[in-house]
């Protein structure tokens, strides 16, 4: 593809805040259908069971339920198990029935499905589906954690394992480390996260007997990966007689990609009650029903020679699946995860193995990241240990193995190829921004007060870029409108606005004519959704084209309609004119004309992604606490983050990206906890009265900075943005907790650092004899 070069659009305020503000906006629980029907599941109140018994019948003869739905009408009806849509070599995948038939596996699965005149009625309901199960010994957590491998959740798959991978060169690490000067081993926990959208999971199913066809309204984050899952690996159907349409979507961060068992039972039950079925989780539900994130454990071992150079990196690490393999299960911890090893440092040899383990628990998938959070907060924390160790500054160790700005492009040993960046140079800028110099005037300050205070730092770099299947079409409306169809789907990152400002600059038009139009699988052309970051590159790049594409052809459209050479004819500001002359036609008066003019389908163009979607993004971060010895509470005082994101499109929507991932992380590094009982898998956290999310009084002021380098990875130099707070924050925050409390004797906690940890870690440095007193000196 190579068209005109693109300058960053001039950007308005959001487009689409107005109407959702004004709460005009059209979430799952707002589509309202004649007839519709409402549905209910009954899920296993047990973590691993048998099921030997189930009775129906008294909860179908309740008046208004209209159907009870168990694991034998699946067969019946062609509804295949939902499998691992990423494979990797290896994997063993045993499928995931989406109603359990003889066995259940989590806590939360579903067993039955019943279907009511109201959604009340429904859960009412369900309480007289009884079923009898006999308890199985559940394994809730890794082998790592709970010490043995436990007892066997699928029968085909030995240690329930689901696949060992690796890559890398072995040989090379090892002969490093057989040379080494320095060693340096850690393992850390990356917590089990509950993802928690604003908006929960629902969907509402139809069938149409006359044509045999399916609607899915669900919140999805690309309706065309949706619908080609469902239709073609479960329902067994043709693409075309499954639609999947999707509205504004309350939050996604990666859990909205995947495709979960209630979609094919509501699909199915339209059918059999003749009705739309509509689902909506409560709050409690979707913490037994969404994909989880995270739930690994790393282990890192860092060798360094005489002169504290990296030599080689070698990982291992294990990651908890939950009870099935999810959409992209297989690729998190493994092919997704592990390009990042490495990431800012020149480390000449590095070998990973990851072993993906079926535990007792809520299926595990990709979360803002997928897998490369945890790869940057292992080799962080990897390196603020071996400074520690060795005596020697934490800045000056990162800086003597930084990968420099004239090596790049640098490829480095697990075969990524980064193009451009200048890591030194964000270094430098968030030790500027942060003052990093004027920190011990801030630690001994808090001492005063009777705290400990702590600074930390990490950098990271991104492999953004997920889905390059992408086509955009671009039409124009002689009524005065501009359609923009694209796969992508937004959900809350402001692609209306984005989207609409790329059309609108090139063809020299306000922003508010052009109409973005996405979620619906029979309207927007073929696209692999919105993941890792993509969007302005594949989405906006295939926008510009086809917008271009648009232009040249309205300009021979123009030629005929004006008598003209159309190597005479111009286009700005939203009109073609002959140069020289006072001839001009306007571009929808153009559009009303193309039918005659030899153009049936009127004014449009499209443009399919052609070429590699991957940029890399890369920053440093740096965070700031203090900690109450005595209580264990940490207040996080300060926070500096510095971004190279490349040409910042919309700074203003950047900046809230970049935020909304440092918050995250903020929340998994102090607050954020999945607990499951050891002995009976049962999940403890399973509502906000258990799981902490951050809150404002948690958030300091986040001092942000952009020390940008266009890429040439894409027509607009961008970079992807959606996911690099949640890589960037994780280390800094837990570093500086570290820091904080060195003196304190205590060298290592596991996320989350909760008051109760950090109280425990503390008494039990020093062996234990530690007194309040001695800890205000």
């Amino acid at each position: 593809m190579k068209e005109r070069e693109a300058a960053p659009p001039a950007v308005p305020v959001r487009l689409e805040d107005a109407r959702l503000t004004a709460g005009h906006g059209r979430f799952i629980d707002d589509i309202e259908l004649p007839g519709m029907l409402f549905a209910a599941f009954v899920r296993s109140p047990l973590a691993h069971a048998q099921i030997t018994g189930m009775d129906c019948e008294a909860a179908r003869a309740i008046p208004g339920v209209r159907c009870v739905l168990a694991a034998d009408v699946l067969e019946r009806e062609g509804v295949a198990p939902l499998a691992c849509e990423a494979p990797i070599a290896g994997l063993s995948d045993p499928g995931r029935s989406v109603m359990a038939s003889d066995r259940v596996r989590h806590v939360g699965e579903i067993v039955a499905m019943v279907v009511a005149d109201t959604a009340h009625l429904a859960r009412d309901a369900v309480e007289a589906v009884a079923v009898e199960y006999a308890e199985l010994t559940p394994v809730p957590g890794l082998p790592a954690k709970q010490g043995q491998t436990g007892a066997r959740l699928h029968e085909s798959i030995a240690e329930n394992r689901a696949y060992h991978w690796q890559v890398g060169d072995r040989p090379a690490v090892e002969k490093a480390i057989a040379a080494a000067a320095h060693i340096v081993d850690l393992t850390v926990e990356n917590n089990r996260l509950v993802i928690n959208p604003m908006e929960p999971r629902g969907a509402v199913g139809l069938h149409d007997r006359e044509t045999d066809a399916y609607t899915l309204y669900a919140p999805t984050q690309g309706v065309h990966l949706m619908r080609n899952i469902l239709a073609e690996n479960v329902l067994g159907i043709a693409r075309e007689r499954l639609r999947v349409v999707t509205g504004d979507v309350g939050g996604a961060f990666g859990i909205r990609l995947q495709v979960y068992p209630e979609y094919p039972l509501l699909l199915l039950a339209a059918r059999l009650a003749g009705a739309a079925v509509k689902w909506v989780a409560e709050r409690s539900e979707t913490y037994l029903c969404d994909a989880h994130g995270r739930a690994q454990v790393n282990s890192a071992r860092l060798v360094l020679d005489e002169q504290g150079g990296f030599t080689a990196l070698q990982v291992s690490s294990q990651a908890d699946l939950g009870a099935y393999l999810s959409t992209f299960a297989g690729i998190v911890a493994s092919t997704s995860g592990t390009r990042v090893l490495g990431h800012a440092y020149a480390i000449p040899a590095i070998h990973v193995e990851v072993t993906g383990i079926f535990t007792n628990t809520v299926p595990v998938d990709s979360f803002r990241g997928a897998g490369k959070p945890e790869m940057i907060y292992l080799l962080e924390r990897a390196i603020e240990k071996a400074a520690v160790e060795l005596g020697v500054d934490p800045v000056a160790l990162r800086r003597r193995n930084l990968i420099a700005a004239d090596a790049l492009p640098y490829v480095s040993p697990v075969g990524t190829e980064i193009d451009c960046g200048d890591f030194e140079a964000a270094l430098d800028r968030a030790l500027q921004e942060a003052d990093w110099a004027g920190f011990e005037a801030k630690r001994e300050a808090a001492r005063r007060r009777g705290w400990y205070a702590g600074v930390g730092l990490g950098l990271y770099v991104h492999t953004a870029g997920a889905f390059s299947e992408e086509r955009s079409e671009v039409s124009v409306d002689p009524s005065g409108t501009v359609s923009v169809s694209t796969g992508s789907q937004s959900a809350g990152q402001g692609h209306e606005t984005i989207f609409a400002a790329i059309a609108a600059d090139r063809l020299g038009l306000a922003p508010g004519v052009i109409r973005i139009v996405q979620g619906d699988s029979d309207l927007v052309p073929p696209g692999g959704g919105t993941g890792g970051s993509n969007s302005v590159m594949v989405s906006g790049t295939t926008i510009a084209y086809a917008t271009d594409r648009l232009i040249e052809k309205g300009r021979e459209l123009a030629a005929a309609a004006l008598e003209a050479a159309s190597g005479d004819v111009e286009f700005t500001e939203g009109r073609f004119r002959v140069a020289g002359t006072d001839l001009s036609i306007g571009l929808f008066d153009l559009a009303a004309r193309a039918s005659e003019l030899g153009e049936a389908e009127g004014l449009s163009a499209g443009c399919d992604y052609d070429g590699a979607s991957g940029t890399y993004p890369n920053g440093c971060y740096i965070a700031e606490v203090e900690v109450d010895p005595e209580t264990g509470h940490i207040r996080l005082t300060g926070f500096t983050a510095v971004d190279d994101i490349g040409v910042a499109m919309n700074g203003e929507a950047s900046r809230g990206q970049i935020a909304g991932g440092i918050v995250q992380s903020i929340g998994q590094a102090l607050l954020e906890h999945t607990a499951y009982d050891a002995a009976s898998g049962q999940l403890l956290s399973g509502s906000l009265m258990d799981y902490a999310l951050p809150r404002a009084d948690d958030i300091p002021d986040i001092s942000h900075a952009l020390e940008n380098i266009p890429t040439t990875a894409n027509l607009f130099g961008a970079k992807g943005v959606g996911e690099i707070g949640a890589l960037g924050a994780l280390a800094p925050v837990v570093n500086a907790v570290l820091d904080a409390l060195r003196p304190l004797g205590v060298e290592h906690i596991d996320m989350p650092l909760t008051p109760e940890r950090v109280w425990q870690a503390i008494r039990s440095a020093a062996d234990g004899d530690i007194q309040p007193a001695l800890l205000r000196d």
